[in-house]
Protein backbone atom coordinates (compact mmCIF):
# COMPACT_ATOMS: atom_id res chain seq x y z
CA UNK A 1 0.00 0.00 0.00
CA UNK A 2 1.36 3.62 -0.85
CA UNK A 3 0.33 6.05 1.69
CA UNK A 4 -1.36 8.74 -0.13
CA UNK A 5 0.60 12.41 -1.07
CA UNK A 6 0.86 14.58 1.13
CA UNK A 7 1.62 18.55 0.30
CA UNK A 8 2.75 17.14 -2.57
CA UNK A 9 1.64 20.27 -4.90
CA UNK A 10 3.85 22.46 -2.46
CA UNK A 11 6.95 21.35 -4.51
CA UNK A 12 8.03 19.48 -7.89
CA UNK A 13 11.57 17.38 -8.07
CA UNK A 14 14.66 19.10 -9.87
CA UNK A 15 18.35 18.37 -10.21
CA UNK A 16 19.25 14.92 -7.93
CA UNK A 17 16.17 14.80 -6.29
CA UNK A 18 14.50 14.38 -10.12
CA UNK A 19 17.47 12.17 -11.43
CA UNK A 20 16.90 9.76 -8.47
CA UNK A 21 13.53 9.78 -9.58
CA UNK A 22 13.21 9.33 -12.94
CA UNK A 23 16.04 6.68 -12.91
CA UNK A 24 13.87 4.38 -10.74
CA UNK A 25 13.36 0.86 -12.92
CA UNK A 26 9.45 1.15 -12.80
CA UNK A 27 9.93 4.00 -14.99
CA UNK A 28 10.47 2.91 -18.45
CA UNK A 29 12.18 4.36 -21.52
CA UNK A 30 9.01 4.71 -23.19
CA UNK A 31 7.45 7.23 -20.27
CA UNK A 32 10.85 9.33 -20.18
CA UNK A 33 10.46 9.44 -24.05
CA UNK A 34 6.79 10.66 -23.69
CA UNK A 35 7.44 13.59 -21.42
CA UNK A 36 10.22 14.76 -24.16
CA UNK A 37 8.45 13.80 -27.32
CA UNK A 38 5.64 16.10 -25.89
CA UNK A 39 7.98 18.73 -25.66
CA UNK A 40 9.20 18.46 -29.26
CA UNK A 41 12.62 17.20 -27.65
CA UNK A 42 14.11 14.01 -29.60
CA UNK A 43 17.51 11.90 -29.09
CA UNK A 44 19.68 10.28 -32.21
CA UNK A 45 20.48 7.68 -28.94
CA UNK A 46 16.49 6.41 -27.42
CA UNK A 47 18.05 5.18 -24.41
CA UNK A 48 16.86 5.79 -20.67
CA UNK A 49 20.91 6.64 -20.20
CA UNK A 50 20.43 9.83 -22.66
CA UNK A 51 17.12 11.08 -21.18
CA UNK A 52 17.83 10.78 -17.47
CA UNK A 53 20.37 13.18 -17.61
CA UNK A 54 18.86 15.29 -19.61
CA UNK A 55 15.63 15.09 -17.57
CA UNK A 56 17.53 16.00 -14.32
CA UNK A 57 18.75 19.57 -15.74
CA UNK A 58 14.94 20.95 -16.58
CA UNK A 59 11.63 21.44 -14.56
CA UNK A 60 8.86 19.36 -14.94
CA UNK A 61 5.39 20.92 -14.95
CA UNK A 62 2.71 19.70 -12.27
CA UNK A 63 0.78 17.70 -15.04
CA UNK A 64 4.10 15.98 -16.31
CA UNK A 65 5.00 15.06 -13.01
CA UNK A 66 1.52 13.66 -12.49
CA UNK A 67 2.00 11.38 -15.25
CA UNK A 68 5.09 9.92 -13.91
CA UNK A 69 3.63 9.14 -10.47
CA UNK A 70 0.92 7.41 -12.24
CA UNK A 71 2.84 5.15 -14.01
CA UNK A 72 4.75 4.40 -11.34
CA UNK A 73 1.73 3.90 -8.56
CA UNK A 74 -0.19 1.80 -10.79
CA UNK A 75 2.85 -0.34 -11.53
CA UNK A 76 3.70 -1.11 -7.72
CA UNK A 77 0.24 -0.86 -6.48
CA UNK A 78 -0.49 -4.21 -8.52
CA UNK A 79 0.18 -7.29 -7.70
CA UNK A 80 2.48 -9.66 -9.40
CA UNK A 81 3.89 -12.81 -9.43
CA UNK A 82 6.84 -15.18 -10.80
CA UNK A 83 6.40 -18.80 -10.94
CA UNK A 84 9.01 -21.57 -10.64
CA UNK A 85 8.47 -25.54 -10.55
CA UNK A 86 11.04 -28.55 -9.52
CA UNK A 87 10.79 -31.95 -8.75
CA UNK A 88 9.92 -32.90 -4.96
CA UNK A 89 10.85 -36.12 -3.34
CA UNK A 90 8.74 -36.37 -0.27
CA UNK A 91 4.52 -36.83 0.33
CA UNK A 92 4.51 -35.48 3.61
CA UNK A 93 2.51 -32.31 4.48
CA UNK A 94 4.41 -29.20 3.22
CA UNK A 95 4.18 -27.32 6.69
CA UNK A 96 6.11 -29.86 8.41
CA UNK A 97 8.57 -29.53 5.13
CA UNK A 98 9.03 -25.94 5.03
CA UNK A 99 11.46 -24.38 7.54
CA UNK A 100 10.12 -22.64 10.68
CA UNK A 101 11.74 -19.81 10.84
CA UNK A 102 13.10 -17.96 7.59
CA UNK A 103 15.44 -14.97 9.06
CA UNK A 104 16.17 -12.88 6.04
CA UNK A 105 18.03 -10.44 8.25
CA UNK A 106 21.24 -12.79 7.61
CA UNK A 107 20.98 -12.42 4.17
CA UNK A 108 20.14 -8.65 3.45
CA UNK A 109 21.92 -6.14 4.88
CA UNK A 110 19.64 -3.56 5.63
CA UNK A 111 21.52 -1.06 6.44
CA UNK A 112 22.36 -0.18 2.95
CA UNK A 113 19.12 -0.23 1.87
CA UNK A 114 16.15 2.38 1.32
CA UNK A 115 13.98 0.15 3.22
CA UNK A 116 13.39 -2.30 6.51
CA UNK A 117 11.45 -5.42 7.03
CA UNK A 118 8.61 -4.26 9.23
CA UNK A 119 6.69 -7.97 9.75
CA UNK A 120 7.12 -11.50 8.51
CA UNK A 121 4.87 -14.31 9.29
CA UNK A 122 6.10 -17.87 9.77
CA UNK A 123 4.80 -20.19 6.67
CA UNK A 124 1.19 -21.42 7.66
CA UNK A 125 -1.40 -23.33 5.33
CA UNK A 126 -3.62 -21.62 3.44
CA UNK A 127 -7.35 -22.35 4.62
CA UNK A 128 -7.31 -25.90 5.37
CA UNK A 129 -5.33 -26.82 2.44
CA UNK A 130 -2.50 -29.43 3.16
CA UNK A 131 -0.83 -29.09 -0.56
CA UNK A 132 0.14 -25.27 -0.14
CA UNK A 133 1.63 -23.03 2.15
CA UNK A 134 2.12 -19.31 2.56
CA UNK A 135 4.98 -16.87 3.83
CA UNK A 136 3.54 -13.36 3.88
CA UNK A 137 6.04 -10.03 5.05
CA UNK A 138 5.69 -6.37 4.54
CA UNK A 139 8.39 -3.64 4.09
CA UNK A 140 8.47 -0.40 4.81
CA UNK A 141 10.15 1.91 2.33
CA UNK A 142 11.95 5.66 3.05
CA UNK A 143 11.87 6.95 -0.22
CA UNK A 144 12.47 10.75 -1.01
CA UNK A 145 11.64 10.39 -4.14
CA UNK A 146 7.95 9.56 -3.91
CA UNK A 147 6.96 12.17 -1.72
CA UNK A 148 9.19 14.96 0.31
CA UNK A 149 6.83 15.37 3.11
CA UNK A 150 5.75 11.91 3.98
CA UNK A 151 8.45 9.05 2.66
CA UNK A 152 6.94 6.81 4.48
CA UNK A 153 5.55 3.90 1.91
CA UNK A 154 4.36 -0.12 3.03
CA UNK A 155 4.33 -2.88 0.26
CA UNK A 156 3.29 -6.60 0.92
CA UNK A 157 4.68 -9.66 -0.36
CA UNK A 158 4.17 -13.53 -0.21
CA UNK A 159 6.04 -16.44 -1.15
CA UNK A 160 3.72 -19.80 -2.39
CA UNK A 161 4.59 -22.99 -2.05
CA UNK A 162 2.06 -25.62 -3.62
CA UNK A 163 2.33 -28.93 -4.76
CA UNK A 164 1.19 -30.25 -8.13
CA UNK A 165 0.12 -33.62 -9.19
CA UNK A 166 3.32 -34.23 -11.34
CA UNK A 167 5.37 -34.92 -7.76
CA UNK A 168 6.53 -31.14 -8.12
CA UNK A 169 5.89 -28.64 -6.36
CA UNK A 170 5.24 -24.39 -7.72
CA UNK A 171 7.01 -21.53 -5.80
CA UNK A 172 5.05 -18.09 -6.57
CA UNK A 173 6.83 -15.14 -5.30
CA UNK A 174 4.15 -12.61 -5.34
CA UNK A 175 5.29 -8.63 -4.76
CA UNK A 176 3.97 -5.18 -5.41
CA UNK A 177 7.01 -3.50 -5.46
CA UNK A 178 11.13 -3.81 -6.96
CA UNK A 179 12.06 -4.12 -2.83
CA UNK A 180 9.33 -7.16 -1.80
CA UNK A 181 10.51 -8.93 -5.16
CA UNK A 182 13.93 -8.67 -3.78
CA UNK A 183 12.85 -9.80 -0.45
CA UNK A 184 10.55 -12.73 -1.70
CA UNK A 185 13.94 -14.10 -4.02
CA UNK A 186 15.62 -13.95 -0.57
CA UNK A 187 13.16 -16.19 0.74
CA UNK A 188 12.84 -18.32 -2.27
CA UNK A 189 16.71 -19.13 -1.81
CA UNK A 190 16.57 -19.68 1.88
CA UNK A 191 13.90 -22.28 1.56
CA UNK A 192 15.34 -24.22 -1.34
CA UNK A 193 18.41 -24.36 0.54
CA UNK A 194 16.59 -26.16 3.21
CA UNK A 195 14.97 -28.55 0.87
CA UNK A 196 18.31 -29.25 -0.50
CA UNK A 197 19.65 -29.83 3.60
CA UNK A 198 16.66 -32.14 4.26
CA UNK A 199 16.95 -33.74 1.15
CA UNK A 200 13.42 -33.13 -0.45
CA UNK A 201 14.51 -31.74 -4.19
CA UNK A 202 17.71 -33.13 -5.07
CA UNK A 203 20.49 -30.94 -4.48
CA UNK A 204 21.53 -30.41 -8.91
CA UNK A 205 17.59 -29.42 -9.29
CA UNK A 206 17.31 -25.71 -9.44
CA UNK A 207 13.84 -24.03 -10.18
CA UNK A 208 12.22 -24.15 -14.04
CA UNK A 209 10.98 -20.74 -14.43
CA UNK A 210 9.84 -18.88 -18.21
CA UNK A 211 12.32 -16.62 -19.45
CA UNK A 212 12.15 -14.81 -22.08
CA UNK A 213 14.87 -17.23 -23.98
CA UNK A 214 12.98 -20.24 -23.61
CA UNK A 215 11.22 -19.25 -26.87
CA UNK A 216 11.66 -18.39 -30.36
CA UNK A 217 9.45 -15.19 -31.61
CA UNK A 218 6.83 -17.51 -33.45
CA UNK A 219 6.14 -19.59 -30.25
CA UNK A 220 6.62 -16.48 -27.98
CA UNK A 221 3.85 -14.91 -30.03
CA UNK A 222 1.98 -17.98 -29.65
CA UNK A 223 1.96 -18.36 -26.06
CA UNK A 224 0.79 -14.88 -25.47
CA UNK A 225 -2.39 -15.41 -28.10
CA UNK A 226 -3.18 -18.45 -25.87
CA UNK A 227 -2.97 -16.83 -23.13
CA UNK A 228 -5.43 -13.94 -24.63
CA UNK A 229 -8.44 -15.16 -27.02
CA UNK A 230 -7.65 -19.09 -26.41
CA UNK A 231 -7.94 -18.45 -22.33
CA UNK A 232 -11.82 -18.91 -22.14
CA UNK A 233 -13.39 -20.93 -19.22
CA UNK A 234 -16.39 -20.60 -16.31
CA UNK A 235 -14.10 -17.57 -14.76
CA UNK A 236 -12.78 -15.43 -17.59
CA UNK A 237 -14.40 -14.71 -21.12
CA UNK A 238 -11.61 -13.13 -23.62
CA UNK A 239 -12.36 -9.36 -25.28
CA UNK A 240 -9.99 -7.75 -26.57
CA UNK A 241 -5.90 -7.26 -26.66
CA UNK A 242 -5.46 -3.56 -26.04
CA UNK A 243 -1.83 -3.33 -25.57
CA UNK A 244 0.76 -4.91 -27.12
CA UNK A 245 4.76 -4.28 -26.94
CA UNK A 246 7.11 -5.64 -29.13
CA UNK A 247 9.78 -4.60 -32.13
CA UNK A 248 11.42 -5.95 -35.23
CA UNK A 249 13.97 -8.75 -34.64
CA UNK A 250 16.88 -6.78 -35.30
CA UNK A 251 18.94 -9.71 -36.74
CA UNK A 252 16.99 -10.66 -39.41
CA UNK A 253 15.76 -9.38 -42.76
CA UNK A 254 11.88 -7.80 -42.50
CA UNK A 255 9.52 -8.68 -45.30
CA UNK A 256 8.44 -5.67 -47.34
CA UNK A 257 5.07 -5.02 -45.89
CA UNK A 258 6.79 -5.13 -42.13
CA UNK A 259 9.47 -2.93 -43.45
CA UNK A 260 8.63 -0.65 -41.70
CA UNK A 261 9.64 -1.37 -38.13
CA UNK A 262 13.44 -1.20 -38.52
CA UNK A 263 15.46 0.81 -36.39
CA UNK A 264 12.70 0.84 -34.18
CA UNK A 265 13.66 0.10 -30.48
CA UNK A 266 10.51 -0.20 -28.94
CA UNK A 267 6.67 -0.15 -30.49
CA UNK A 268 3.97 0.25 -28.20
CA UNK A 269 0.58 -0.57 -30.08
CA UNK A 270 -2.61 0.86 -27.93
CA UNK A 271 -6.45 0.45 -29.09
CA UNK A 272 -8.63 -2.45 -30.06
CA UNK A 273 -8.72 -5.58 -31.88
CA UNK A 274 -4.52 -5.39 -31.55
CA UNK A 275 -4.44 -9.35 -32.28
CA UNK A 276 -6.54 -9.34 -36.06
CA UNK A 277 -3.77 -6.85 -37.34
CA UNK A 278 -1.96 -8.71 -40.18
CA UNK A 279 1.45 -8.83 -38.45
CA UNK A 280 -0.16 -10.87 -35.44
CA UNK A 281 -2.94 -12.74 -37.38
CA UNK A 282 -0.54 -13.78 -40.17
CA UNK A 283 1.90 -16.37 -38.87
CA UNK A 284 4.53 -15.60 -41.68
CA UNK A 285 5.69 -12.14 -39.83
CA UNK A 286 5.97 -13.88 -36.02
CA UNK A 287 9.73 -15.08 -36.77
CA UNK A 288 10.33 -11.69 -37.66
CA UNK A 289 8.94 -9.66 -34.16
CA UNK A 290 10.19 -9.87 -30.71
CA UNK A 291 6.99 -9.03 -28.13
CA UNK A 292 7.83 -9.58 -24.98
CA UNK A 293 4.33 -7.68 -23.86
CA UNK A 294 0.47 -8.06 -23.64
CA UNK A 295 -2.15 -6.09 -22.16
CA UNK A 296 -5.64 -8.32 -22.25
CA UNK A 297 -9.20 -7.18 -21.33
CA UNK A 298 -11.29 -10.29 -19.83
CA UNK A 299 -14.86 -10.31 -18.97
CA UNK A 300 -15.20 -12.15 -15.41
CA UNK A 301 -17.66 -14.29 -13.39
CA UNK A 302 -16.50 -15.22 -9.93
CA UNK A 303 -19.48 -16.43 -7.03
CA UNK A 304 -22.23 -13.65 -7.24
CA UNK A 305 -19.58 -11.00 -8.87
CA UNK A 306 -19.46 -10.30 -12.27
CA UNK A 307 -17.39 -7.10 -14.17
CA UNK A 308 -14.07 -6.66 -16.20
CA UNK A 309 -10.39 -6.69 -15.76
CA UNK A 310 -7.08 -6.58 -17.88
CA UNK A 311 -4.35 -8.44 -16.81
CA UNK A 312 -0.60 -7.54 -18.27
CA UNK A 313 1.57 -10.70 -19.40
CA UNK A 314 5.18 -10.60 -20.19
CA UNK A 315 8.71 -9.92 -19.56
CA UNK A 316 8.83 -6.18 -18.39
CA UNK A 317 12.58 -6.30 -18.08
CA UNK A 318 13.26 -7.88 -21.16
CA UNK A 319 14.83 -4.17 -22.30
CA UNK A 320 17.42 -4.69 -19.73
CA UNK A 321 17.27 -8.63 -19.32
CA UNK A 322 17.01 -9.45 -23.10
CA UNK A 323 16.73 -14.12 -22.98
CA UNK A 324 16.90 -13.52 -19.06
CA UNK A 325 13.70 -11.60 -18.17
CA UNK A 326 11.40 -13.66 -16.55
CA UNK A 327 7.56 -14.22 -17.43
CA UNK A 328 5.55 -12.04 -14.95
CA UNK A 329 1.46 -11.28 -15.18
CA UNK A 330 -0.59 -8.53 -12.90
CA UNK A 331 -3.82 -7.46 -12.74
CA UNK A 332 -4.13 -3.85 -14.07
CA UNK A 333 -7.45 -2.21 -14.07
CA UNK A 334 -10.25 -3.99 -12.19
CA UNK A 335 -13.87 -3.08 -11.92
CA UNK A 336 -17.39 -4.85 -10.88
CA UNK A 337 -20.73 -4.94 -12.31
CA UNK A 338 -22.67 -4.56 -9.04
CA UNK A 339 -21.54 -3.00 -5.32
CA UNK A 340 -19.65 -4.96 -3.37
CA UNK A 341 -18.17 -4.55 0.07
CA UNK A 342 -14.48 -3.31 -0.01
CA UNK A 343 -13.04 -6.10 1.57
CA UNK A 344 -14.85 -8.41 -0.50
CA UNK A 345 -13.38 -6.80 -3.68
CA UNK A 346 -9.94 -7.56 -2.84
CA UNK A 347 -10.49 -10.79 -1.98
CA UNK A 348 -11.99 -11.44 -5.63
CA UNK A 349 -9.43 -9.36 -6.71
CA UNK A 350 -7.00 -11.86 -5.24
CA UNK A 351 -8.45 -14.95 -5.95
CA UNK A 352 -8.88 -13.63 -9.59
CA UNK A 353 -5.48 -13.56 -9.12
CA UNK A 354 -4.26 -16.91 -8.30
CA UNK A 355 -6.74 -18.21 -10.81
CA UNK A 356 -5.08 -16.44 -13.68
CA UNK A 357 -1.88 -17.84 -12.38
CA UNK A 358 -3.04 -21.25 -12.18
CA UNK A 359 -4.56 -21.06 -15.96
CA UNK A 360 -1.25 -19.42 -16.96
CA UNK A 361 0.69 -22.67 -15.69
CA UNK A 362 -1.95 -24.95 -17.78
CA UNK A 363 -1.07 -23.23 -20.51
CA UNK A 364 2.35 -22.89 -20.18
CA UNK A 365 2.67 -26.47 -19.59
CA UNK A 366 0.26 -27.72 -22.13
CA UNK A 367 2.51 -25.14 -24.79
CA UNK A 368 5.77 -26.80 -23.69
CA UNK A 369 3.52 -30.78 -23.91
CA UNK A 370 2.60 -29.95 -27.31
CA UNK A 371 6.17 -28.21 -28.65
CA UNK A 372 7.72 -31.26 -27.21
CA UNK A 373 5.45 -33.61 -28.98
CA UNK A 374 5.96 -31.47 -32.57
CA UNK A 375 9.83 -32.19 -32.38
CA UNK A 376 9.66 -35.94 -31.76
CA UNK A 377 7.04 -36.53 -34.74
Amino acid sequence: MIDSYKHIDKILPQGEFLRGFVNQSLLSKSDLKTILRNRGIFFNNNSKEKYVPFLSTILLSPNEFEFLKDRLNTREDNPKSATGTISFQSEKELINLVPENVNVKEKIDFNFTNFKLKKISSFHKESKQNDKVVLNFEIERQDLNKSWFESSNLFSGNLVIERQDDKSVKVIKEYTSPETFKVASVIENIVMNHFKKTEVISPKDTLKRIYFGDFNNETRITFFLRLSDKMNNSFFNFIDIIDVHFKADEELELPERIDWMTNKDALIFKGKGIHKDFFFKDREYHSCIKCWGMEVKFDFSYELAEGTLTVNFGFPYFERLGNKAEFEINIGSFSLRNNVPSADKKRIKKKLFNLLEKEKTKIYNNYRAYLEEKIKV
